[in-house]
């Protein structure tokens, strides 16, 4: 059935139709008051639709043109909703659910938008934004993912805006993923703007997209962030149910009756665990326990306070450890400063120590040996001094293995402490907005610094394409060491949660040999060697280990 021509089909009754509903050309109109189904439905040209009542529409709705309206007041069910070209008056007022994809790519449009007014609600299973997307949320407005949303949001302002003022909205998706996963160069991916909770389990990790691969490799961080939480605005993240989301059978003023809860939502993970392997370049007993750090920021208003613990050392040699602030630099600061710091080996007749060669702290930008544009925080240079500033009998430095092996295992050199070492560093941003997006925790480069080869290595973790950075020690890598080092996905250092469980002592952390997976986290689907070789797999691999090979 086509509706070409200008006039109005209003049905107050109930109407099947088994073809596709084409809306197109000047003046036509559809007003759906009562049952309306379709096969599929087209709004095209200057076509215009209103649905008032209960309208089906068993495959695909397509809304494609510049000035063409679509507007649902009353229950709208679809198997996809693909809305193309944009126009100014796409909006959903009630309740709108698709069985199958939510699919949104507008022209380039400062104007055109999907909008969703105050307690209406979107629930589909799967969501992509493949280009210039504008969606804006209205108070109390849910727009619900049951399973992933993938972004390719590729220009600045392009994004999911909540309300300037009033309730939140609350754009939900139990997982958010970049639609293009192999472009490094894309712009920005999502942005978040407005009073707007983005609820997810899991979200694509930060990262910059105008820096080439050669740039980033080097360390280099750009100013096109792949995603934005606009905190500046209102916008917040929590989990997926952190949201709080009460979904009602029937009609759309209670669609979406929940808020929300503060006192249970997380502003972001209460803190990050960095595990390290010292044998960098070389794969060693792949345990992960060499050096295990704890960062735990927390704001007040413009001052940010960072926690860090030295929970476990499982090396036999000397490594040292700093922190590089993504994004910060002095000018940023009111102040800096630093309590109870992790106690120095300088100066204690142990000899020199050369993998980080300052006596310093704070390194602001560019000061030497820094050679990034970003401040860093040097945090000690022997970990195990640091986890115990006791000399031996002949004045060396103990070289036991902390909080690593078992606690009955019969191993002479081991030792525990129930309470790590931390330090505590302050920091007094001029710019609250500046400070509160520090609680992420993509904005910490954490590394160790350990010997090898007649020199010092860093090793940074593979998230947020650290891994190859070189912050305070000069590259010394020969052809073959560099390409075992940076030539494959295998990680030496890894970020995960703060109550992550490090395998035990010579424990591997996860292995895939000839297909035959093993070690403390090699659950199959869930196992750290398939994230390990594909980031996009597994990713909750650290959520499944095996009690019996690792530290408690």
């Amino acid at each position: 059935m086509t509706q070409y021509a200008a006039g109005a089909l209003v049905n107050e009754g109930t109407v099947n139709i088994t073809s596709n509903l084409q809306i197109a050309n000047s003046a036509s109109q559809v007003i759906n008051a009562g049952t309306m189904s379709a096969a599929s439905m087209s709004v095209e040209g200057s076509g215009h639709f209103q649905n008032l009542g209960t309208m089906t529409i068993t495959g695909e709705t397509t809304v494609n043109s510049n000035n063409c309206s679509w507007v649902n007041d009353g229950t709208y069910t679809t198997g996809r909703f693909v809305y193309t070209a944009g126009s100014t008056d796409v909006i959903n007022n009630c309740r709108l659910t698709c069985t199958s994809l939510f699919r949104i790519n507008l022209g380039e449009t400062d104007r055109n938008s999907f909008q969703l007014n105050g307690g209406a609600s979107v629930v589909t299973p799967n969501f992509e934004a493949a280009g210039p997307t504008f969606i804006h949320m209205g108070s109390n407005s849910l727009f619900q993912v049951t399973g992933t949303a993938k972004l390719s949001i590729n220009k600045d302002v392009y994004g999911i805006y909540g309300p300037t003022n009033g309730a939140e909205a609350v754009f939900q998706a139990k997982a958010i993923e970049r639609l293009n996963s192999w472009e490094t160069n894309q712009g920005f991916s999502a942005n978040y703007f407005g009073h707007l909770y983005v609820a997810t389990d899991s979200h694509f990790p930060f990262g910059y997209s105008d820096k080439s691969a050669q740039q980033q490799a080097a360390g280099e961080v750009g100013a096109q962030p792949y995603y934005r939480l606009d905190a500046a605005s209102g916008a917040k993240m929590t989990t997926y149910n952190g949201a709080n989301v009460t979904l009602s059978d029937e009609g759309c003023g209670a669609a979406y009756a929940g808020t929300p809860d503060e006192e249970e939502r997380p502003e972001v993970p209460q803190s990050f665990r960095f595990c390290f392997e010292d044998n960098f370049p070389d794969a060693g007993d792949y345990d992960f326990n060499d050096v295990v750090l704890t960062v735990k920021p927390t704001l007040n208003e413009k001052t940010l306070t960072v926690q860090v613990s030295l929970d476990a050392v499982g090396a036999t040699k000397n490594i040292g450890a700093a922190m590089r602030l993504i994004g910060v630099k002095s000018e940023d600061l009111e102040s800096y400063s630093v309590s109870n710091g992790f106690p120095s080996p300088e100066g204690q007749g142990l000899g020199d120590y050369k993998n980080i060669e300052t006596s310093e702290t704070f390194l602001k930008e560019n000061q030497a040996p820094n050679n990034t544009n970003n401040m860093v925080i040097v945090l000690f240079k022997d970990a195990h001094w640091a986890m115990n500033p006791v000399k031996t009998d002949n004045g060396g430095v103990w070289r036991y293995f902390w909080n690593t092996v078992e606690r009955n295992d019969a191993y002479e050199h081991k030792k525990y402490t129930d309470e790590p070492p931390t330090a505590t560093y302050t920091f007094v941003f001029k710019e609250a907005d500046k400070a509160n997006q520090m609680l992420a925790e993509y904005f910490y480069d954490v590394f160790i610094v350990e010997p090898y080869g007649g020199g010092y290595w860093e090793v940074h973790t593979v998230q947020n394409g650290f891994k190859t950075a070189q912050v305070v020690t000069p590259i010394k890598p020969d052809g073959a060491a560099y390409e075992r080092a940076y030539g494959n996905n295998m990680p030496w250092a890894i970020m995960v949660s703060g109550d992550f469980k490090y395998p035990l002592e010579w424990h591997s952390i996860g292995k895939n040999k000839n297909g035959e997976m093993s070690g403390a986290y090699c659950e199959p689907g869930h196992a750290f060697p398939e994230w390990a070789a594909d980031s996009e797999t597994a990713t909750d691999w650290y959520l499944h280990p095996d009690e019996e090979l690792v530290f408690q």
